[in-house]
């Protein structure tokens, strides 16, 4: 196949700028809503390791900030401390927060809002340019003209949905460096098996293993791309190498995770840890009876559907009418590739979804599942035979319909849909650190120890109920001074300040 030409890759850029410009209003805008809460939790971790060196936690997502009045205070962790007093985020390998916070070390950029958002945005511009590679590649029954059209399509189907827009820009979680590594192992995956070369084994492996080390996603795929090629086997040497390929490129992540994780309070505590927040992660291990459990998964499938209609609305709408249009073409289906794409885009996804489906809640976990409803949007197209013109209207219902759904559930302004105003977080942590001083711990009572309110801050408050647990955790850590914050009935904070001798 043809590499990608600078004619191609000057249409994907403008296309993916003009993604860009329609996502400038809610862009640097104060953390706030919508899941917003992942980028402070990440630019926390972020922030704490530039400050006091990544190599100080064993490269480990640690949540709490410097000094004696930070520590054994566990903001959105568990209070399960190391002897420093640290607590870390350990839901997920540590690739997503270590890839960004190498990439802003290397550049010498201080890891903050628009450096976590714009480095999001490049992880979806290389996602689209790999993606249409994809396309070039399975469709090769196609004149070029044809594939790089549709190609161009493809991209825009893939960039412009309004989950899309908005998670690859504002919301910043595990979820959206794995669909890039994703489409990259498919992308390898595919290659070596149309052209068998070594060096697309050694591409596949690499971003396997990185896909592992960033998300649970690594593993479902290798799940099912080894069950693939063992079930349509012809080469027996070609098929055990890609099947140790994707043995090693599973298990290292998952080898090098627990030993890392290990180091902050030993295998054991990591292995009890592991197993709990599976649990939590996938909901299955609840006290229900076996029939409320039923109806508690079909109401969960419903919210993953509903997430998916949401994210996905006016993409499934398409796929739904050309669903009944007749056929025209047999380019499709009688492209081997194409299905195996096809199951490699679609298969770990659902069995993703299947291990951990409480974790399925979250709509921003459906972004994985773009490149595979995508490519069958665009599969329906060839094989209904759309014209080029019916194509260009398409695109233009796709792309209104989204923007409207991305700009109605995110607002532009400085107040969100539900009234509150964006930078309500930033005007609380102002008001926090305003009347408090560095040698005070910081307590709340009636107010929302949120990731938001933390993240500019900068230092962690515990939550208490009353004045008694606050002197009692003075006491306990051999502390002296600290501040209370709460509302009063108008909603303005107030202050009251602790000491204990």
């Amino acid at each position: 196949m043809k590499q990608l030409g600078l004619k191609s890759f000057a249409i994907l850029l403008l296309i993916f700028l003009v993604s860009v410009v329609v996502r400038l209003p809610n862009i640097n805008r104060p953390l706030s809503k919508h899941h917003e809460f992942t980028t402070a939790f990440i630019l926390r971790i972020q922030q704490i390791w530039w400050q006091d060196g990544v190599s100080t936690f064993h490269f480990n997502p640690v949540m709490n900030y410097g000094g004696r009045k930070n520590k054994y205070i566990n903001n959105q962790t568990f209070s399960d401390f190391d002897k420093n007093g640290n607590s870390y985020y350990i839901s997920y390998p540590a690739g997503a927060y270590l890839l960004p916070y190498f990439f802003f070390r290397v550049l010498n950029i201080y890891p903050d809002v628009i450096p976590l958002q714009s480095y999001n945005l490049f992880l979806q511009f290389i996602q689209g340019v790999i993606f249409f590679q994809i396309i070039q590649l399975l469709l090769q029954k196609q004149n070029e003209t044809n594939r790089k059209q549709l190609g161009f399509v493809a991209v825009i189907f893939l960039w412009f949905n309004s989950c899309t827009l908005w998670f690859f820009s504002n919301v910043y979680m595990v979820d959206m460096p794995a669909a890039i590594f994703f489409t990259a192992c498919v992308y390898s995956l595919i290659n070596y098996l149309i052209n068998p070369k070594w060096y697309w084994l050694l591409t596949l492996f690499c971003f396997n293993l990185i896909l592992g080390y960033t998300e649970y996603l690594g593993l479902t795929f290798s799940i099912i791309a080894a069950l693939l090629i063992f079930i349509q086997r012809k080469n027996i040497v070609k098929w055990f190498l890609l099947e140790l390929i994707l043995f090693f490129s599973s298990v290292v992540p998952f080898a090098i995770m627990f030993y890392q994780y290990s180091l902050i309070k030993g295998w054991k505590y990591y292995q009890w840890f592991f197993t709990q927040r599976y649990a939590t992660r996938s909901g299955y291990n609840s006290n229900e009876d076996f029939i409320s459990k039923i109806f508690t998964v079909i109401h969960e499938w419903i919210i993953v559907g509903e997430n998916y209609l949401i994210g996905f609305g006016p993409l499934l709408i398409l796929a739904l009418i050309f669903l009944f249009k007749k056929k025209e073409s047999t380019d499709v289906s009688t492209n081997p590739y194409l299905k195996k794409a096809l199951i490699l885009f679609s298969m770990p996804v659902l069995l993703h979804h299947i291990i951990f489906l409480n974790a399925s809640l979250y709509d921003f976990f459906v972004v994985k599942a773009a490149p595979f409803l995508v490519l069958v949007l665009i599969s329906m197209l060839i094989h209904r035979g759309v014209s080029t013109k019916s194509v260009a209207g398409i695109v233009l219902f796709f792309m209104i319909a989204n923007l409207s759904v991305y700009y109605f559930i995110n607002r532009p302004g400085s107040i969100s849909q539900s009234g509150d105003r964006y930078d309500m977080y930033q005007q609380q942590a102002s008001f926090i650190n305003s009347n408090s001083n560095n040698d005070e711990v910081i307590f709340l009572k009636g107010i929302s120890d949120e990731p938001q309110l933390i993240f500019y801050a900068k230092r962690n408050i515990r939550t208490i109920m009353n004045e008694t647990d606050a002197i009692q955790f003075l006491k306990m850590y051999k502390l002296q001074k600290g501040i209370i914050f709460s509302k009063e009935s108008d909603g303005k904070m107030v202050a009251s300040k602790l000491n204990v001798d």
